[in-house]
């Protein structure tokens, strides 16, 4: 009988246990449940953050575009610029010239006025200043 009473004991403590595991295994089920939704609900952002991803480096691409051709441009604006300058310089060593030029005209016309100013001032010396 002893041997019995031991045996619906440990019977009795086995379907408590399976009843506990049982209940564990319920609150597992509902965890994991929860858990694919997060998994799923992380798929998604994932995703959406691959996507977006994908547009930035898009951006980027363009950016990058749009950076080599005003490299370009600035490259090219320097070179004109260049070229601008040395036909500036052309210009001035020629404005030089002729301003050198027009200093001898106003030399000479300054001559010239002198000469006519003692033409009426001064009669007789301008008749001396012909005379050799």
């Amino acid at each position: 009988m002893v041997m019995m009473l031991f045996f619906a004991k440990v019977m009795y403590d086995m379907v408590n246990h399976v009843g506990s595991m049982a209940h564990n295994v319920g609150s597992m089920t509902t965890n994991i449940a929860s858990m694919s939704g997060d998994m799923h609900s992380m798929r998604k952002r994932i995703n959406k953050i691959s996507s977006e991803i994908s547009k930035l480096n898009y951006s980027v691409a363009n950016m990058d575009h749009n950076i080599t051709a005003m490299n370009l441009d600035i490259s090219n604006i320097q070179s004109d610029m260049s070229k601008d300058i040395g036909k500036i310089s052309a210009a001035t060593v020629n404005m030089n010239n002729a301003v050198q030029g027009l200093n001898q005209n106003v030399y000479g016309m300054k001559h010239d006025i002198n000469k006519g100013t003692k033409t009426f001032t001064s009669p007789r010396g301008f008749m001396q200043s012909w005379l050799p």
